[in-house]
């Protein structure tokens, strides 16, 4: 911010316009996300100790990501599979695992990569979340796409 005003304050008084200057700081910058959501399916590993989702969990799990995702102050933008330009792709395959004391917790593996649809994708990070309920894994993995972003991968994307 004060180097934002520093140079405000040099161009003006140098006579350059400034309005175009603070309009181009302040312009958002979208960020193109599209969102994948599934259940794991069946054929997993024969170790897989996990249930899928049903599709009415999958559908709230989806939409609480978008939710809090579209809620952040970073303008993000989300974009169908086949949007060919380049973009983040966040993938989320979720199962549901029943402890010993009959609690149910919910685990993603959670892979975001960056591209376009039809070149080859890069993969920028890929966790795997156990959260407790349904609201609190779309918190979980929002914040991890808001620590990537953080970590300023997104900056050079085109729009």
């Amino acid at each position: 911010m004060r180097m934002s005003l520093w140079i405000t304050l040099c161009l003006a008084v140098v006579g350059l316009p400034t309005e175009s200057i603070r309009a181009q700081e302040s312009k958002p910058t979208d960020v193109k996300i599209t969102l994948n959501v599934e259940k794991e399916g069946p054929g997993g590993s024969f170790a897989q100790v996990g249930t899928d989702l049903t599709d009415s969990e999958v559908a709230l799990l989806q939409a609480a990501i978008e939710k809090r995702m579209l809620e952040l102050p970073l303008t993000r933008v989300l974009v169908p599979e086949n949007y060919d330009h380049t973009h983040l792709f966040l993938s989320i395959v979720a199962t549901k695992i029943s402890t010993a004391g009959g609690k149910t917790i919910y685990a993603v593996s959670s892979a975001l990569s960056v591209g376009k649809t039809q070149t080859t994708v890069g993969s920028l990070t890929h966790d795997v979340i156990v959260e407790s309920s349904i609201d609190t894994m779309a918190r979980a993995v929002v914040y991890y796409l808001s620590a990537v972003e953080l970590r300023g991968i997104t900056g050079g994307l085109d729009k």
